[in-house]
């Protein structure tokens, strides 16, 4: 009977006209036969006329039809095609919520192997849809999560027995996992395809979870370094400060003094790096001071203002910060413009020149926090 509902002709054929009736006859005869739901989902999406986001509220169906492996890369293509058009940009569209959520360590309701789950990733990575590579991203960052974990889903099917997804039995097993995710970060975040700057953003926002709580060494060490190779990575040494900060005391010394070596290796080394990350990140918090040493915001502060010193007396360095100067959010802009002013030669010069900056600038964009620290910094000069 529901094979005939379900089958070309039959009463629920056309998924996208349902009612209210209707859809609660399709939801509760899904789980009699998942092959046959998941074929008429896919003549609905790919064969119709209707737009595919007509179709949002199949997702949580799509999702419990995705528990078995061999339905897995089938139900995904779907959840892509549902999703992609939509606000997948913004982690909490419901649509990319549920996608993601298939790709977490625990409690993802799947039980498809890490390699099938980082292949779907990895393709919608590579692809040249935005869209795409923003479920991409969203896919590999739910893959490294290595300390959040929760359902808001169902995952009870009818009368099938269901677990909670693939679960790791062995600490092998969690290792394994995290591997063969931070390989796939390595290879995308070294290339230069255009995700992977975001790709080494996800690295470092959860950089200190696999080394805290998972533990993956090894791993982090040689992505971090290579990455470091490549170019400045400010996230990245941002994140190992924080991971020495909050965790460094409770850990092995042998684990604590990797993470100090790693922090040398990947802190900035020029005037250029040092205000990328002290004074134009939005993360920026307990770095900036040798690994060693705890820091502090007002340590912070004076840092901050020593580089906008270092910046007045390096016209060429300066020029080239100038147009982040005039938009970035860094909390530590007062006080590099503080510094500015400490050192400029000729003050009224300098004010010209960030003046100029700023009027290059798109009005919507425009930070002046550069400009009120240099004024407050002359006003004290004078003083």
């Amino acid at each position: 009977m529901a094979s005939g509902w379900l089958a070309r002709g039959g009463m629920l054929e056309n998924l996208a006209q349902l009612n209210e009736l209707g859809f609660a006859l399709f939801s509760n005869i899904a789980p009699v036969s998942p092959e046959t739901t998941l074929e008429a989902l896919e003549r609905a999406v790919f064969e119709k006329k209707e737009p595919a986001t007509d179709y949002k509220r199949y997702l949580r169906i799509l999702r419990l039809l995705a528990y078995d492996p061999v339905l897995f890369e089938r139900c995904s293509a779907l959840l892509i095609q549902i999703v992609g058009p939509g606000n997948v940009d913004n982690e909490n569209d419901e649509g990319r919520r549920i996608f993601a959520s298939l790709f977490h360590m625990y409690f993802s309701g799947a039980r498809a192997t890490i390699d099938q789950r980082l292949a779907v990733a990895r393709s919608l990575l590579l692809s040249d849809d935005p869209k795409r590579q923003a479920l991409g991203l969203a896919a590999l960052r739910a893959s490294l999560e290595s300390v959040h974990f929760g359902s808001t889903s169902e995952f009870e099917f009818g009368a099938h027995s269901r677990d909670y997804g693939w679960w790791p039995r062995s600490r092998a097993e969690v290792l394994d996992w995290f591997k063969k995710g931070l390989t796939l970060a390595e290879e995308l975040a070294l290339s230069d395809k255009p995700v992977a700057p975001n790709v080494r953003e996800i690295v470092a926002e959860q950089f200190r979870g696999l080394w805290s709580s998972a533990g993956m060494y090894d791993d982090l060490e040689r992505v971090c370094r290579r990455i470091s190779e490549k170019e400045f990575w400010p996230a990245g040494w941002i994140a190992v400060r924080q991971t020495i900060h909050y965790d460094s005391r409770g850990s092995e010394a042998t684990v604590a003094s990797r993470l100090v070596a790693l922090e040398v290796d990947l802190k900035p080394k020029d005037l250029l790096q040092k205000v990328r990350s002290i004074v134009l990140s939005e993360t920026m918090l307990y770095v900036g001071v040798d690994a060693s040493v705890d820091g502090t915001t007002d340590v912070q502060k004076s840092m901050a203002q020593d580089l906008g010193r270092a910046a007045a007396a390096d016209e060429s360095s300066l020029g080239t910060l100038l147009p982040d100067l005039m938009t970035g959010n860094g909390g530590q802009l007062w006080q590099f413009g503080r510094g500015l002013a400490q050192e400029a030669k000729d003050p009224r010069a300098m004010w010209n020149k960030l003046v100029a900056q700023l009027g290059l600038t798109d009005r919507d964009m425009q930070n002046v926090q550069v400009l009120r620290g240099f004024l407050n910094g002359s006003q004290r000069a004078r003083s």
